[in-house]
């Protein structure tokens, strides 16, 4: 049970962050905001381990490397919060 949650939270949103973009580029962008919506996604996973292990050699400490991830998620979570809907409904 506790993989079924686990899978869900961690792939669960992969479909509705697709569909979002997809909407959010219409019939005529769709494809290409799709494909630079997983772009940006994948962009951190391959990126992010790399400059995790830089800081943390740099350090040679976990809590300087973790909590520059932490910042990343507030930074993000704060700048995602500002932009209005990207979708109008009726």
């Amino acid at each position: 049970m506790l993989a079924v949650v686990a899978g869900i939270g961690a792939f669960g949103w992969v479909g509705l962050y697709f569909a979002l973009a997809a909407e959010v580029g219409g019939s005529r962008f769709a494809g290409l905001l799709t494909g630079v919506a997983g772009a940006c996604a994948w962009s951190g996973v391959l990126v992010g381990p790399p400059l995790f292990g830089l800081l943390l050699q740099a350090t040679g400490s976990y809590r300087w490397p973790w909590l520059a991830l932490a910042l990343t998620v507030f930074a993000a979570g704060w700048a995602l919060s500002r932009i209005p809907p990207l979708v109008k409904r009726d």
